[in-house]
Formats: C-alpha cells, sequence, structure tokens
C-alpha cells in the first residue's frame, strides 16, 4: 500500500546549535521507534513529525471482476475524454544547488544544518499547499505541477545533503553520526514513494 509522509520543521533549537556546535541531541520525535539518551547542555533537535498519512482507497474484492470488465469496455472512449496534464518531470538538482562538498577534516557546521533546516521548511510548505488543493479542477492542475516539482527538487537535495553527510568523518561524535543515519534511513524508508512524480495528490 502507497503511504505519503510529509517532512515538517526542524526544531527551533537550532538557535542554541549556533553558541553551542553542530550537536544532533535527539531524534525520537523523528522517529517513534528510536529511543536515544539525551545529552546534556543545549543542542540540536532533529524534529520531523508526519503531520497525516493517505493510501490507496480499499478495493472491493467482490466487484474487481465486474471492474475489470467495465475498463475494457469503455476504453475505447478514453479518446474523448479530455486530457489531464502529465506527472512532472524528474527532479534533478541544478549545480548550483548541490550540496557543497566539506573539506577534509572540516565538520558539518551549524549553519550547514539551518540551510537543511529551511530546505525542509520550503519542502513540507510546498507538500500542505499540494495536499490541501489535491480536488482542484483537472484544468488548474498545471498550477499544482509546477508545485510539485518545486517540491521533488528539493526532496532530492534533501536527500542528496544527507547522503553527502553520511561519513564519519564529518561529524565530532560517533552518536551525533549514528542518529544522521538513522535520519537517512527514515528518510529512504519509502524510497520513491515520497516524491510526487509518479504519485499525483488527485489518485490518491
Amino acid at each position: 500500500m502507497f503511504s505519503f509522509q510529509i517532512y515538517s520543521d526542524l526544531s527551533l533549537a537550532l538557535m542554541s546549535t549556533a553558541r553551542s556546535g553542530s550537536t544532533i541531541r535527539d531524534v525520537s520525535d523523528f522517529n517513534p521507534n528510536l529511543r536515544i539518551p539525551h545529552d546534556t547542555g543545549p543542542s540540536l533537535v532533529f524534529n520531523m513529525r508526519f503531520p497525516f498519512r493517505r493510501g490507496q482507497k480499499p478495493v472491493d474484492s467482490s466487484s474487481s471482476a465486474s471492474g475489470t470488465a467495465s475498463t475494457i469496455s469503455t476504453a475505447p472512449s478514453a479518446q474523448q475524454q479530455v486530457p489531464l496534464p502529465h506527472a512532472p518531470a524528474q527532479p534533478k538538482v541544478q549545480p548550483g544547488d548541490l550540496p557543497p562538498v566539506i573539506p577534509p577534516g572540516k565538520k558539518v557546521t551549524p549553519f550547514q544544518i539551518r540551510d537543511l533546516n529551511e530546505l525542509i521548511r520550503k519542502r513540507y510548505a510546498l507538500d500542505v499547499e499540494i495536499w490541501n488543493k489535491r480536488h482542484c479542477a483537472p484544468r488548474d492542475r498545471k498550477i499544482l505541477l509546477e508545485k510539485m516539482r518545486q517540491s521533488d527538487a528539493a526532496l532530492v537535495k534533501i536527500m542528496s545533503t544527507v547522503r553527502l553527510w553520511d561519513t564519519r568523518d564529518v561529524w565530532d561524535s560517533n552518536a551525533d553520526y549514528h542518529r544522521l543515519k538513522n535520519i537517512r534511513h527514515r528518510l529512504e524508508m519509502e524510497g520513491g514513494k515520497r516524491l510526487w512524480e509518479g504519485n499525483p495528490p488527485w489518485d490518491q
């Protein structure tokens, strides 16, 4: 079953990170199944909640055969239907949007984490807008298609950043590194199903 989960904000505790360094404290809110002891002192909290889920509509097995027959019998009339907009093209990260490579010996900085936070906020806002307008008329879907393209591009950049940071060398501690890996696992858990491409909201 397809399910879609959107990102919410990273914690505003990012403000304390500028004073205490780029330490990830806890991702238990991000992954309810994960329990990590809290460190002491001010620190960064990765806090990604999932406000809603959506899935495929249940199929009545008793009517599946008749539904198939109906689909086949009405296929010739499909040409008379108003064509709908195509799904957005495969999102690609533009050269200027590629996450910067962290030089050898350097660590992930609070400013880089804030940039990721803002990108996740942008993705979140786009997803909420797309989902809230999913029942728009077919002629208005071209507006949502552009929003979907922007949202998918933001997700691609988010994933590129998380994958780039998935190396022990750029973190101050093993704890921070393992928490980053848990975040990456959570993001990749559903694979491409998080992309709007191929999963338009009006099909849910």
